[in-house]
């Protein structure tokens, strides 16, 4: 990759098309805030109710290290992964305007505002981007690219107040700030890579790319590489130890944590710093050889030293689930799949839309390969293009992020397979591929297209499986009315169920779908699997004093009654003589039970208009 100067990239970039991102930001917001208005959020999800809950804690308490959060009673206590760093946007807004409109208000508001404000750095940080790629007609490409992101454009949306949108501004920071070839801008870079990862480590193989490419640069001793490896190494390492006293409590210093960033992580990015400010020091005429082997070396013995030390750092995020758990709830999550383990989505209409992204992903590859090696902006685009499709393809969470990787080379593919005059029009650097190799740039996307679309095809499909949780949990949750419980109330439903009924006044919740609770899911699980003798045993392990599920109104469920017989007669309203039900209204979208020990006026009741 060539060392090019900031005068260059800005020659490149233009004006960065600074009107365009204003025009475009105040489309996609009334767009965005319109969707909203009309109840239609298509990326919300539980994340969204956990993290209102979180946001409401640290306003109320003002304890921004207590990651214990109440009304999560599985019994155990439920402490949260996420860092305060991700509610601080939020939590500011709510404060600054509590004293004008209250607390309430001012709370709905910074979930209104902060994600369309997270939106504008979002969209300055992908034009100046595109900017540097050589393309005539750069506003263009950011229309393409725009369009083309759109799923991950609604992660910005009115009430999407989960950290995504968060972790989507710092990847494309990273990747701006390693397109550019100064000192600071690598010192900046090392201090967005240790915050990125301090707040969550599902970005862990994007920013290890970022730290390669940093050291490539320096092992091909190129112009100022050794400088920008010091200045990036002294940004990773003075964040890291920044973010470890910031946002970890004083007696979780020495705890380590697979899933959230802790002592392991924090000595591992301190290391790694460390090693790179050192080795230009040490390696100052030294060859490659030298330099690969230097940096090697130290790596090797850094990762010796924090995995012997902290094994378990090891496993993931997911290493304290218990076996039952993984296979009846984090096993049906869609999510958690590969795109070859899901023909439900890859042998649906939905692929039409994945198909264009993985072709103008894969396409920017090919748009490297036609610029250049020397071409840094387009090489550093390409491989995260390429990581994004590859954590993506193998891990259906990580979708999300790939739209941000598409809009530029499905520009040049679209320059390429159109007559000449076009391409001319729209590339200036980047010559695209002529005659019969017009169509070379849709081969990479088309193929790996293909081979998913085939591999889900031929993958056998397995017997279906009927879970009693995802039956009872069955109706429109969005729609579960507000409840005022009596004090004291611990109620035991499906996850799903749970995080709804979290926010209500008087109630504690078992279970909710988070990792964290996985006590309190399994026990959830196990009280409606049909294989379970005595639920009796999990509702009293739990503590429970109410149940509840999702009413069926329907036809009597005969079929699948025959299947899950405890589960549906609680839906229809036939409980076992230990559990009581509820008085509400025949509409109701829940149907809820106390346990025969409680008081007959241990019930909740509908609050007016909630």
């Amino acid at each position: 990759m060539s060392d090019l100067s900031m005068t260059g990239l800005k020659s490149r970039a233009g004006s960065f098309g600074d009107s365009a991102v204003i025009l475009a930001w105040a489309i996609i917001s009334l767009v965005l805030s319109a969707l909203w208005m009309f109840g239609y959020v298509p990326n919300g999800d539980d994340d969204d109710l956990l993290k209102a809950w979180e946001i409401r804690h640290l306003i109320a308490t003002g304890d921004i290290l207590d990651r214990t959060l109440p009304g999560i009673a599985q019994p155990e206590p439920f402490v949260l992964h996420w860092p305060w760093v991700a509610d601080a946007p939020y939590a500011a807004v709510a404060l600054v305007l509590s004293p004008l409109v209250g607390q309430e208000f001012a709370i709905r508001a910074a979930f209104f505002v902060v994600p369309l404000l997270l939106l504008v750095p979002a969209l300055v940080l992908l034009r100046r981007i595109i900017g540097t790629l050589g393309f005539v007609q750069p506003n263009s490409v950011f229309l393409v690219a725009l369009v083309s992101a759109s799923a991950t454009v609604a992660e910005f949306e009115p009430g999407r107040i989960d950290y995504h949108s968060l972790q989507m501004v710092l990847l494309l920071a990273a990747v701006w700030l390693t397109i550019v070839p100064s000192r600071a801008a690598a010192l900046a870079n090392g201090a967005v890579t240790a915050l990125a990862l301090a707040i969550g480590l599902e970005l862990a193989l994007f920013f290890a790319l970022v730290m390669a490419i940093h050291a490539f640069d320096f092992i091909r001793r190129g112009g100022g590489a050794d400088a920008r490896l010091q200045a990036f190494g002294i940004g990773l390492a003075g964040a890291a130890i920044l973010c470890f006293f910031l946002l970890i409590a004083p007696e979780d210093y020495g705890n380590a944590y697979p899933d959230r960033f802790s002592l392991p992580h924090a000595l591992a990015l301190t290391a790694a710093g460390a090693t790179f400010w050192l080795m230009p020091v040490l390696c100052a005429k030294a060859g490659p050889v030298t330099r690969t082997t230097g940096l090697g070396t130290c790596a090797a013995l850094s990762a010796m030293v924090v995995f012997g030390l902290f094994p378990q750092t090891l496993a993931g995020p997911y290493a304290d689930l218990p076996d039952y758990v993984r296979v009846h709830w984090l096993g049906t999550i869609g999510q958690e799949k590969s795109l070859f383990g899901r023909p439900d989505f890859v042998l649906s209409l939905n692929m039409v839309y994945l198909a264009v992204l993985l072709v103008g992903a894969m396409a920017a590859s090919v748009a490297a390969w036609r610029a250049g090696p020397r071409d840094r902006p387009w090489t550093v685009f390409a491989l995260f293009a390429v990581l994004a499709v590859a954590q993506g393809v193998l891990h259906f969470r990580y979708l999300r992020f790939m739209p941000l990787f598409v809009g530029p080379g499905l520009a040049f593919a679209l320059c390429a397979v159109a007559p000449g005059e076009v391409a001319r029009r729209f590339i200036s650097r980047v010559p695209t591929p002529k005659n019969g190799l017009r169509f070379l740039p849709l081969v990479p996307g088309a193929a790996l297209v293909c081979l998913i679309v085939a591999g889900s095809a031929a993958a056998p499909s397995g017997k279906a499986v009927v879970d009693a949780v995802a039956v009872a949990e069955f109706c429109d949750l969005d729609t579960i009315e507000a409840y005022r419980w009596p004090a004291g109330a611990q109620v035991l439903a499906p996850p799903r169920i749970g995080v709804r009924v979290l926010s209500q006044p008087g109630a504690a919740v078992v279970s909710i779908p988070f990792h964290r609770a996985a006590k309190g899911i399994e026990r959830s699980y196990r009280f409606f699997d049909p294989a379970t003798a005595d639920p009796r045993l999990y509702a009293g392990d739990a503590k429970a004093t109410h149940v509840a599920v999702c009413a069926w109104h329907g036809k009597p469920l005969t079929e699948l009654g025959r299947q899950l017989p405890f589960a549906t007669a609680l839906m229809e309203g036939r409980p076992p003589d230990w559990l009581s039900e509820c008085p509400l209204p025949a509409e109701a979208v829940l149907r809820i039970y106390r346990l025969a020990s409680e008081p007959a006026e241990a019930c909740p009741t509908i609050v007016p208009n909630g």
